[in-house]
C-alpha cells in the first residue's frame, strides 16, 4: 500500500485544535472525529 492509496481511502479532510486546547478537548475532538491517534 502507498501513501496516496492511503490518502484516497482517508479523504482530504483534517481536524485541527488550537494551541491552547486542553488534553480533554483534544480527546473530545479525536473521538467527536473518529481519531484513534495523532
Amino acid at each position: 500500500m502507498r501513501i496516496h492509496d492511503v490518502l484516497r481511502h482517508k479523504g482530504s479532510a483534517v481536524a485541527t485544535v488550537t494551541p491552547e486546547a486542553t488534553v480533554g478537548e483534544l480527546l473530545a475532538a479525536l473521538s467527536e472525529h473518529g481519531v484513534g491517534a495523532l
